[in-house]
């Protein structure tokens, strides 16, 4: 599809809201009940860490689906065992695939567990993609053909970072509109589509941490691409950034982790933590960031 069939379809698109007005503050509704939820993970209080995920999600529109597979080892850890298989089936309504023998622990035994992938996977699987609007999806994946296309072009490397740089102004252009009027949400273009559109959205738009921030607050994008994007220079060049110190001073570490507090992110000292029980989890459980 040519770069101006896919700008008219996302006008048309456009047509029938002039601005999309979200009203529910995901930082503050969302990412903060979560951020308590890790709190209690920490401390091995699971049952108090799942009232956090709960009141999260109820909060809003619609959670992310990181969120609800890691909530389903909770409700586990917690002997809730009723709640993670609520919580698993919505992960799969927003694109989990739980094939893989990690999630058996989840069920009393192995024909319960085939039983669930030969019944009831399928039918979550049809519902979660009856919200899908199919028209935003062909535009993702017609903007992600393009941008993959330009990465392989290695003939004259001058030429390829001009080509490649100007079809990712054009690309963050159109998904700019597209993110800003609602369209781009996980529950309006699924999981697949979601991931496409914000890898394209990273390549040209990583260091507008204001644009970045005004999707996170808006619930247009998810904690750990949001994370990725504002913290990439600390990530992979050591460099400050707005959460990130490589500073000793108590006064510096103590502000980026108020600065992390403010906006649903665990702190720096914590995030170990974390990062061990995930890895103890085998894979049931992720960090909401990468760090």
């Amino acid at each position: 599809m040519g770069y101006i069939k896919i700008h008219n379809l996302i006008l048309l698109l456009l047509i029938p809201i002039a601005m999309f007005s979200q009203s529910v503050d995901y930082v503050k509704y969302y990412h903060k009940p979560i951020l308590q939820a890790e709190n209690y993970i920490i401390k091995e209080q699971f049952d108090s860490a799942l009232f956090y995920y709960k009141k999260a999600f109820s909060n809003v529109p619609y959670g992310f689906l990181g969120d609800y597979s890691s909530a389903v080892y909770i409700a586990h850890k917690a002997n809730k065992n009723q709640i993670a298989l609520q919580f698993l089936d919505s992960a799969v309504i927003k694109g989990l695939i739980p094939t893989d023998k990690k999630y058996k622990i989840y069920f009393k035994n192995d024909n319960e567990w085939q039983d669930y992938l030969n019944n009831k996977y399928p039918k979550l699987k049809v519902q979660g993609l009856q919200t899908i609007n199919k028209q935003t999806v062909i535009i993702i994946d017609s903007l992600y053909k393009i941008d993959q296309k330009y990465r392989s072009f290695n003939k004259d490397v001058q030429i390829a970072w001009d080509l490649l740089d100007n079809q990712d102004s054009l690309n963050a252009m159109c998904l700019k509109k597209l993110f800003i009027n609602g369209h781009l949400t996980i529950a309006k273009i699924g999981n697949d589509a979601y991931f496409k559109a914000t890898m394209i959205l990273l390549h040209k738009l990583l260091y507008d941490d204001e644009f970045m921030y005004y999707c996170y607050k808006n619930g247009f994008i998810d904690k750990y691409i949001y994370y990725y994007a504002v913290s990439r220079k600390s990530l992979q060049f050591k460099q400050e950034s707005k959460y990130i110190t490589f500073s000793k001073d108590k006064n510096i570490i103590k502000a980026k982790n108020k600065a992390r507090k403010q906006d649903g992110i665990v702190s720096s000292d914590k995030f170990k933590y974390l990062k061990r029980f995930a890895r103890k989890s085998k894979g049931l459980y992720s960090t909401s960031i990468l760090d």
